[in-house]
């Protein structure tokens, strides 16, 4: 975030630098789209879940999901604070940053008492409807924060993120209308599918490589690979949006833009799509 800022203090003199900018923006602007259909579909997951348990149950039929109770939300908001510079207008900001505060509180509570923290007050008459009405607020919550985005997201990304965002939506307002019907009676939970961002076929390799950026050169490991872009470990953080080469001892280097970072890993988007054939695609390690 601190980079993308930089960018926008920076003075800018050519035409080149402007479009730069803006697209660092964008980048920006995808991914908080992205950490909403993921935060939204864990929430949709959840309320089907709850929707089909009762006090005896929900530990249960919840502990095999238990990963999607940890609290990520304050990522997002802190992207949101630079909502007028990606053009988002602070309703619909707004109406996101309400739809991740009611989820970081559920899934607090719904962290305590499926772990037994909260002995007390789950003995208390309605607490487990309790914490399903909070989830169906949550789910209320990520209906609007999509309907707030829509316009944005015809207008500036591929179909593929209205796409998905519409069967999100559908899963919300199932789940919130406290819908069991993708719950069995094993507990098992039926999905539905989100249409596939990736175009390309990707392989997972372990290469050497080195990633030069205007503060220097650093060594870093290709974890894999598609036509259009790399992933990519490395202990150096990098800034989205920042345009870096990845060099290798075997061919030329290549030159991409960096479109997500995440616990030391980074996701890299190619500048020139490499072809099905070329020799990188045989070389693993």
């Amino acid at each position: 975030m601190v980079a993308i800022v930089s960018h926008r203090a920076a003075s800018v003199d050519t035409a080149d630098a402007h479009e730069k900018f803006r697209l660092d923006w964008s980048f920006l602007f995808e991914s908080l789209l992205s950490d909403l259909h993921w935060s939204a579909f864990q929430a949709g997951t959840v309320t089907c879940l709850l929707n089909a348990s009762d006090c005896s149950t929900v530990g249960r039929l919840l502990q095999p999901w238990r990963n999607l109770l940890q609290d990520n939300s304050q990522i997002a908001i802190l992207g949101l604070r630079y909502h007028e510079e990606m053009d988002l207008p602070r309703a619909a900001a707004s109406e996101i940053v309400d739809f991740y505060s009611s989820l970081a509180k559920a899934k607090s509570a719904t962290r305590a008492r499926i772990s037994g923290r909260s002995q007390i007050a789950s003995a208390q008459a309605g607490f487990g409807a309790q914490i399903t009405g909070e989830w169906w607020s949550v789910c209320t919550r990520g209906i609007k924060a999509f309907y707030g985005l829509e316009p944005l997201v015809r207008q500036r990304l591929p179909v593929i993120y209205v796409q998905n965002a519409e069967i999100i939506v559908e899963l919300l307002r199932e789940a919130a209308a406290g819908e069991t019907r993708r719950v069995n009676e094993w507990g098992e939970i039926t999905l539905p599918v989100l249409v596939q961002r990736r175009s390309t076929p990707r392989i997972s390799m372990s290469k050497s490589c080195r990633i030069r950026t205007p503060q220097g050169l650093f060594g870093a490991k290709i974890l894999n690979a598609s036509s259009q872009g790399l992933g990519i470990a490395s202990d150096v953080t990098l800034a989205v949006g920042q345009s870096v080469s990845v060099e290798l001892d075997d061919r030329k280097a290549i030159q991409a833009t960096v479109v997500w970072t995440r616990g030391g890993q980074t996701g890299l988007r190619l500048s020139t799509p490499l072809s099905s054939t070329d020799p990188f695609f045989g070389a693993r390690n």
